[in-house]
């Protein structure tokens, strides 16, 4: 194809396999940058943090659940009968992962309720976002997890285990709070 003159005279090629004036795609003739800024608005929502709760809870428990399997592995009395060194690495994997897979299983579970629970109150709520969700979201989940030993067996036992749920879920929620509220994190970090 020819050249052609654009309007600031200077020769641009035609693409003859894409048939257009690439000068059509520079539209910032100027200096001036830009940019779409997205007016009033907000960080993310309560539904979108929820995936990387259940992520790190997931995470969380594959590592702590990985490392009780390694200890249980080398403290197990048959790791002393193994003759060789492929056994009792594989004997220590075995554990770890099977720890690990238990564990990061539970804490995702926990996670997917707490994060239920926390949309679910802030959508109910009017979409407000503040610590009440958080705490509310984290009782509920304790007693979510222990609620199937009210259901199954000594009623008596199963409102202790009940409320031990909603205790547990009380002071992990009063412990997000206190470390996502500004004040908080600064007394914790040591600062004024």
């Amino acid at each position: 194809r020819t050249a052609r003159m654009s309007d600031n005279q200077r020769p641009v090629m035609v693409s003859p396999f894409l048939n257009f004036d690439p000068a059509l795609i520079n539209v910032n003739q100027g200096n001036e940058q830009q940019y779409i800024f997205a007016e009033g608005g907000q960080g993310r929502g309560r539904f979108e943090r929820a995936f990387s709760a259940i992520g790190g809870c997931v995470l969380g428990g594959v590592s702590v659940g990985g490392a009780r399997g390694l200890y249980s592995g080398l403290t197990d009395a048959q790791m002393s009968s193994l003759s060789s060194s492929t056994l009792r690495r594989s004997h220590l994997l075995n554990h770890m992962v099977r720890s690990g897979g238990s564990l990061a299983q539970t804490a995702g579970c926990i996670g997917l309720f707490y994060g239920i629970y926390d949309f679910t109150l802030s959508k109910a709520r009017g979409d407000v976002d503040d610590n009440a969700n958080t705490m509310a979201a984290s009782v509920l989940t304790g007693l979510t997890y222990k609620l199937p030993g009210l259901l199954s067996g000594d009623r008596r036992a199963g409102l202790m285990g009940l409320a031990r749920g909603g205790a547990a879920g009380l002071v992990v929620g009063a412990s997000l709070v206190a470390l996502t509220t500004g004040e908080g994190a600064r007394r914790l970090l040591g600062g004024d």
